[in-house]
């Protein structure tokens, strides 16, 4: 399954106010903003958002976080992020304000179905958002644009199809984006990426042709992106058959636990500390013994 970093990073950016109200309805519009880098989490990953909002119950901190992949420590990770926005914030003399956070899942198999934490004393949880279970009306009736490139994501109702979820979505998008063409493209190219994912590539070209794919930075950006990866991806691949090379040519048997542990590393740091190693070593066990303390380091 392709990352959707990138993209949705950029419809965030794009449109947060739609995001902001897509989880936080009581969130008034005009006053949604992004918190500066001081007061987002020191671990952020790569979609995480942190904005400011006033409600009527006063001001208020919205965490989004639109969560891309299966993460088995997502419910700590959720917890991390509020401490580190509590810490800046009362290092700041403000306190601990109200935080809103929201966890935003685009498919049933990135949910590890556990959202919450508890212990002596702590309960904790956070809104969970599944667009699966969200229907198009939902997004549509409110004029959230910014989510409307993830519309084949959500709920079907009664005879939709992807040829008229995909027709519906980019009719939105045109008429929503008419006087801001750079808008348009970047949420055709969203709709292009996501709808591939769920329809196939044969259903998308009927609506999305490349043309209009490559007028769009935020595709543009997810293909460099695409092709980093891959490169990076290469040397690793490149690497550990270097390390697993020298170690047949110098100690003739290498067993398949060992084998398996080169494989499994992904740092390129490591692995080049490890392929200097593999020379160097006087034996496998040492070797065996000095990858341990690398991966445990």
């Amino acid at each position: 399954m392709p990352k959707f970093d990138i993209p949705i990073k950029r419809l965030v950016e794009r449109r947060a106010a739609d995001w902001v109200r897509f989880v936080c309805p009581e969130a008034r519009p005009g006053s949604i903003r992004p918190l500066g880098r001081e007061l987002t989490p020191k671990a952020q990953s790569r979609l995480d958002e942190v904005f400011s909002v006033v409600t009527p119950a006063g001001q208020a901190i919205v965490h989004l976080e639109a969560q891309g992949y299966l993460d088995p420590a997502f419910p700590a990770r959720m917890l991390r992020y509020r401490a580190d926005i509590w810490e800046n914030t009362l290092t700041a003399g403000q306190g601990t304000p109200h935080i809103h956070q929201a966890a935003v899942f685009f498919f049933p198999e990135h949910e590890n179905k556990a959202h919450g934490l508890d212990d002596d004393g702590i309960h904790y949880v956070y809104q969970v958002v599944r667009l699966w279970e969200v229907t198009r009306d939902a997004v549509l009736s409110r004029g959230l644009v910014g989510l409307y490139p993830l519309l084949p994501l959500m709920q079907d109702a009664v005879g939709d199809t992807p040829d008229t979820v995909m027709q519906q979505a980019l009719e939105r998008i045109t008429a929503a984006a008419v006087e801001d063409t750079a808008l348009e493209q970047d949420l055709i190219a969203v709709l292009g990426i996501i709808g591939g994912e769920k329809y196939g590539p044969d259903v998308i070209r009927r609506y999305v042709r490349r043309e209009m794919l490559m007028q769009s930075q935020v595709y543009r950006e997810w293909i460099a992106e695409d092709i980093r990866e891959a490169k990076a991806q290469a040397t690793v691949e490149v690497l550990r058959e270097n390390i697993l090379d020298v170690l047949a040519e110098r100690f003739t048997v290498v067993r398949q636990p060992l084998r398996a542990k080169v494989l499994a590393v992904e740092d390129v740091g490591v692995l080049k500390a490890l392929h200097k190693l593999s020379i160097k070593a006087a034996s496998l066990e040492e070797f065996d013994r000095q990858l341990d303390e690398l991966i445990s380091a």
